[in-house]
């Protein structure tokens, strides 16, 4: 998008044949590359031809790669092509959320007080997008002589010690870690353990694929050989540090990682006593990190709660917050220390809510509703993903059940009703929340509303559609609850529930409302519409170029009217719709090209379809192109044939006639014109 000697930052992305998830990477760099001079560089590791028309749409390099099952070595030929003097690099399963930071770390003065970044890599666990763990990942370097990938999986750039750093707080999401199968899974963790075992045979002294082998082995729930693997990194991480005690610091993060692999395996396998034992030496352990004792205090208060030891699970959940409570007063060590292999999630949200629903039990079963409230706050009400531990709900209902001092309780209870509503976010605990929603309606005084009509006056349709769901309850009953949402709620919910879902998920809700539908109304007018738009913004990638143009303009004509009947919600400009219909209406070229890049730069959110649509319509009329050239071509053979047979009869004549005629539909081509040059020398 820049001139070579303005490169600040050269962008990797290796590709393969992940198209739709590849193209929605590209499309997430657009704002980027707009605002900072970048390169794109993507290599190629066995991309098909329609997945190359389009990754060549998009980069400024392409680097064709044969798979060598290394991927430090696939990684290494775009570092080394690498004009830029930053170098990031990204899976092609993956795609910024926002580069707003990433943006102000070039425009600033960011880049010129650092040589390496993190940003923040959100990895899902399904594919709804409701379940996920956030990790710092260092994938930003200063480009200077020396700096290079190592390791055939799991690949990391080298060197990064000593170098400042700087945490960028730019998400990607990554559903890499989904799989559609078990075979597909079984392959990943085969090809994935094969290396690691590889680089450990290669490299015994190597602590780093032993930490990483341990990942795997937890994926895959082989438990006997995760607890193998750390109690032999533990063993040898002693003996390197007997060898080298100046390392201390370095050895610590790993002999860390290793024990917190001892405490997942025995915690798996219910073997309480052990993660007590383990989680007690790692707190003693002078070696073991501040982020690792949070950690093995986490792993210690669920095995405390499973055994019933509320007391001690309630001092685990002290120690985990004055070691949360100290690193947030050192930036730089929590960095450090979230190298360390599954400590580094020890404060992500998923932990933070276990600890947190862990120390709510913990109180709750000794009659205690001191820090209720406190805790109740960390658990994320308003995150999208809510983590629900197990035996939260059966506590809470219990709790919900005695009787409550007037005095001293009369808010907690308020406390739960509120925030019970949160728990109707999450798909997979229908059959708890059935018995807490019959103990919160049970609860409720005859002069209150019903619990529907307390969601109802939250303007939170999700709810209402999973409570309905929940009690099965029809939805022509609903509607009227939806009707008496304000337009501009019903417009915001709306757009906050579809933005970001699946294509299914926004067919079913529309096919939802039209099945509840039993007047006209403004609120089901801008649903419509919204589909529309989400359809030409999103949804075009299986269609062919004329269907595509029939949805931009069935967009264009619904906007159109929709702004002129006047609904009560915020439209995009009638120019928009204008210059859309104008741009596929037109019969000249030039003028549809003109009109769709004023679209892009005026109406951002529009931008990737049209880029990719124009650069697909672009691609066929050049394939349409070369298909009449070889009809041509053939024509021409077949034609130049037939002359040659007519002169050596000694038809001269009828020769050159067609041969004429030949020459007014391909002109300036030598071969006819010498062969007709021939017939009139004859």
């Amino acid at each position: 998008m820049h001139g070579k000697k303005q490169i600040l930052l050269t962008i990797s992305v290796m590709a393969s044949n992940r198209k739709e998830t590849t193209e929605k990477c590209f499309q997430s760099l657009t704002r980027l590359r707009e605002e900072v001079p970048c390169e794109l560089i993507v290599t190629d590791t066995g991309c098909d031809a329609q997945m190359r028309r389009m990754v060549d749409s998009y980069a400024d390099k392409v680097i064709e790669f044969t798979w060598c099952n290394d991927f430090a070595k696939a990684r290494q030929v775009s570092l080394d092509a690498a004009q830029g003097e930053w170098y990031l690099y990204l899976d092609d399963d993956e795609w910024f959320i926002d580069t707003d930071e990433l943006i102000e770390f070039f425009k600033g003065d960011g880049h010129k007080k650092s040589e390496f970044a993190t940003y923040i890599q959100r990895n899902y666990h399904d594919w709804d997008g409701t379940e996920y763990s956030d990790a710092w990942v260092g994938r930003m370097i200063k480009v200077e002589p020396g700096v290079h990938f190592e390791d055939k999986i799991h690949e990391h750039l080298e060197p990064i010690e000593g170098k400042n750093i700087a945490a960028i707080a730019s998400i990607v999401e990554h559903y890499g870690y989904i799989h559609k199968s078990p075979e597909e899974e079984r392959q990943h963790y085969e090809r994935n353990t094969s290396l690691l075992l590889e680089m450990i045979q290669d490299d015994p002294q190597n602590l780093r694929p032993r930490g990483l082998l341990m990942q795997e082995y937890h994926a895959a729930k082989e438990y006997d050989r995760l607890l193998r693997c750390a109690q032999e990194g533990q063993e040898l991480t002693r003996e390197k540090l007997l060898a080298n005690p100046d390392h201390a610091s370095e050895y610590g993060v790993n002999l860390t990682g290793f024990y917190a692999g001892e405490l997942i395996a025995n915690t798996a396998t219910g073997q309480f006593e052990a993660v007590i034992k383990v989680a007690e030496e790692m707190m003693k352990d002078p070696l073991v990190t501040h982020s690792g004792r949070a950690y093995a205090a986490l792993y210690a208060a669920h095995a405390y709660v499973q055994t019933k030891a509320y007391a001690k699970a309630c001092e685990m959940v002290q120690i985990y917050r004055e070691q949360d409570a100290y690193l947030n007063q050192n930036p730089a060590l929590k960095f450090i220390e979230s190298s360390s292999v599954f400590v580094g999630k020890a404060f992500d949200q998923s932990s933070r809510q276990r600890i947190y629903s862990i120390a709510l039990i913990a109180e709750l079963k000794q009659n205690d509703c001191t820090h209720l409230a406190e805790y109740s706050r960390h658990l994320g009400w308003e995150q999208h993903s809510l983590y629900i531990y197990e035996g939260l709900l059966d506590t809470i209902g219990e709790a919900m059940a005695r009787p409550l001092d007037p005095v001293k309780d009369s808010k907690t209870a308020d406390i739960w009703k509120q925030a019970l509503t949160t728990y109707f976010e999450n798909a997979y605990i229908w059959d708890k929340l059935s018995d807490l929603v019959m103990l919160y309606d049970a609860s409720e005084d005859h002069d209150e509303l019903p619990l529907l009509e307390k969601l109802a006056l939250v303007d939170r349709y999700d709810w209402i559609l999973s409570y309905a769901k929940m009690r099965t309850i029809d939805g022509h009953q609903l509607e009227k609850y939806f009707l008496s949402m304000p337009p501009e709620v019903w417009q915001k919910e709306l757009e906050a529930h579809l933005q970001h879902r699946g294509w299914l998920a926004v067919a079913q809700m529309k096919e939802y409302f039209a099945q509840i539908k039993s007047c006209e109304d403004p609120r089901y007018d801008y649903l419509d519409l919204f589909v529309q738009e989400l359809t030409v913004r999103y949804g075009l990638e299986r269609l062919t170029i004329e269907e595509q143009k029939q949805q931009f303009l069935a967009y264009a004509h619904a906007l159109e009217a929709r702004i002129a009947t006047k609904i009560p919600m915020q439209l995009p400009s009638i120019e928009l719709a204008k210059h859309l219909i104008c741009a596929f209406e037109t019969a000249d070229h030039m003028d549809h090209v003109k009109e769709l890049h004023h679209v892009a730069v005026e109406y951002p959110d529009f931008a990737p379809s049209i880029r990719v649509f124009l650069v697909r319509e672009e691609a066929e009329e050049n394939d349409r192109k070369r298909e009449a050239r070889a009809e041509m071509e053939a024509l021409k053979a077949q034609i130049l044939a037939t002359a040659e047979q007519l002169l050596a009869q000694g038809q001269k004549e009828q020769a050159k006639a067609i041969l004429s005629q030949l020459q007014m539909t391909t002109k300036n081509d030598l071969e006819v014109a010498e062969m007709l040059l021939r017939a009139n020398m004859l």
